[in-house]
């Protein structure tokens, strides 16, 4: 991927910037970004209008007073793009909703929540391959686990590459089947905070041409609602998800209500007596809207 344009460069980094902010998440900051879209914009954009258009959000007198106090601007971008330096050199890309590499898929999302920024590590092009996606957790039963893997097996020999999380034995396992295949990894917080267990697993999937994916900021700790979010890009990434359990908790049947509002092909696994007939209702689902 070639370096940033000075555009996409400042966008990212005014993101930045906005993130840093205590108290501003991703609504506030959608909400800001479709009236300045850029600190430029703030030059011609009147204080009053724009408190006006952010009526409700909490923090707004604080944001307004960071937006229109230069010195205070100046040194949250600078960061941002001292941020950005960084990443380069780590090799982690970030992708912002106007460049050519950001999920197409991802645009089929309401615009207050596509992600800002996607982080990502290794290689982008595997997007270009087909995925199935599982979803699994530490306590899953042994028989369904073992249909996982099974299905998982099945899954490889049709063609298709392996998509899941980056935090439970469920996950190492379905990323040691993938048996040198790229596999496409997306977690359920920040890079930094990546279970130690699991990071052999995510250098090696690297090296064989796969990928990392994250919509949270590095440092994020990982909470369970973010969970819901890792499975709506698990699913726009995918040609469809397997649940190797039945959604039980709110932030679960939230997420697979959400991926079938969406129109995202779903399979559950417990809903089949074998793995076989999984597949076959696998291979029978109706491909994603594009």
């Amino acid at each position: 991927m070639s370096p940033l344009s000075s555009q996409d460069a400042t966008y990212a980094a005014f993101v930045l910037a906005l993130q840093q902010q205590r108290g501003i998440g991703p609504v506030t900051i959608h909400r800001l970004l479709a009236s300045i879209p850029s600190p430029e914009a703030l030059e011609t954009f009147p204080r009053e209008q724009l408190m006006h258009r952010l009526k409700g959000i909490p923090r707004v007198s604080q944001l307004i007073h960071f937006l229109y106090t230069p010195e205070n601007l100046q040194e949250a971008m600078a960061k941002g793009h001292a941020a950005l330096q960084t990443y380069a050199k780590r090799g982690i890309h970030l992708l912002t909703p106007q460049m050519h590499h950001y999920p197409r898929n991802f645009l089929r999302l309401p615009e207050a929540t596509r992600p800002l920024i996607l982080y990502a590590y290794g290689h982008l092009e595997v997007l270009q391959q087909p995925f199935i996606a599982f979803l699994g957790k530490s306590t899953l039963a042994p028989q369904p686990f073992e249909h996982a893997q099974q299905l998982m097996m099945h899954v490889l020999e049709r063609g298709y590459h392996l998509a899941g999380g980056v935090r439970t034995g469920f996950d190492v396992v379905l990323h040691k089947l993938a048996n040198g295949r790229p596999s496409l990894m997306v977690s359920d917080a920040g890079f930094a905070r990546i279970p130690p267990p699991l990071r052999p697993y995510v250098v090696q999937n690297i090296r064989r041409g796969g990928l990392l994916l994250s919509t949270f900021p590095m440092e994020q700790e990982f909470y369970p609602h973010q969970i819901q979010d890792q499975i709506r890009v698990l699913g726009l990434l995918s040609q469809g998800l397997v649940w190797a359990y039945t959604p039980a908790s709110t932030i679960e049947r939230q997420a697979y209500d959400t991926c079938q509002q969406m129109q995202i092909p779903q399979i559950l696994l417990p809903e089949h007596t074998s793995p076989t007939t999984a597949l076959e209702a696998l291979m029978h689902l109706p491909p994603p809207p594009a």
